[in-house]
């Protein structure tokens, strides 16, 4: 993980035109694919299909639009999905899903065979009615607060420091470690360690398991962590609320 400084830059009008053009984020990908998984299912070929699983339907979850760009039913055990999202065509994503027993999408932002857990996203057809959750589905949470991620964040921060691959892993810094802080249930999904003094976590919360967050820490002559909502700036752990300063110098990237 690199880090940059800031400095002066001259940007030219097409420099600005293609760092305006964003590309969806995990987050927004995540929905958008569990979107498809609630409404999309054991599909075949032949056989008349929801419109909300056909090519051109048009959707929005948490106020971005997506478009479905392609669709593919094989056979009624495997599904897939091009989508994209408006203003961002030019990056469309795969949604890829299968019967394995249950009915499962694989997580489009990574190329691990990793399942997204979806519960009932809440999608809005193009002509503006919210779907229904799916019987006995909860519609929870989609994503943590900004408090709840930066006090998880935090008790990374207090309980893993300096780790690396050849040194002992103590068991809450292990993938697949459940802890419990302000008023939610996390879980570490991913947990890297390439050297001591830079330790990488991806977190996720019970009923938001389609947005999780990542949990950045490093040795800068004291162990620190880069707040999950706004990795410019700093958590404050210990001694007191998982608040964040401004890191004045330095951005993580």
């Amino acid at each position: 993980m690199a880090m940059v400084r800031l400095g002066r830059a001259v940007l030219s009008a097409s420099s600005i035109a293609a760092v305006a053009a964003v590309g969806p984020s995990d987050v927004q990908k995540r929905l958008a694919c569990c979107a498809m998984h609630d409404d999309c299912q054991l599909l075949a070929p032949g056989v008349p299909h929801p419109s909300a699983c056909q090519e051109g339907y048009r959707f929005s979850v948490r106020g971005a639009h997506f478009q479905v760009e392609q669709a593919d039913f094989p056979d009624q055990k495997h599904n897939n999905y091009l989508l994209a999202m408006e203003g961002a065509e030019a990056e469309p994503f795969s949604c890829n899903c299968s019967d394995v027993g249950a009915w499962i999408c694989r997580d489009p932002t990574t190329e691990r065979k990793r399942g997204l857990m979806c519960g009932a996203a809440l999608k809005v057809s193009e002509g503006g009615a919210q779907a229904q959750p799916a019987s006995g589905a909860a519609a929870v949470s989609r994503e943590p607060s900004d408090d709840q991620q930066r006090a998880a964040c935090c008790t990374m921060h207090d309980k893993c420091q300096g780790l690396a691959p050849d040194a002992h892993i103590p068991e809450e810094c292990k993938v697949g470690y459940s802890f419990s802080v302000a008023g939610g249930t996390f879980h570490v999904d991913e947990a890297e360690y390439p050297e001591p003094d830079s330790n990488h976590y991806f977190l996720s919360m019970d009923g938001a398991e389609a947005a999780p967050f990542p949990c950045s820490c490093f040795d800068h002559g004291r162990w620190i962590c880069s707040d999950p909502t706004d990795r410019r700036r700093e958590l404050a752990c210990s001694g007191g609320p998982a608040l964040s300063m401004n890191l004045t110098r330095e951005v993580f990237v």
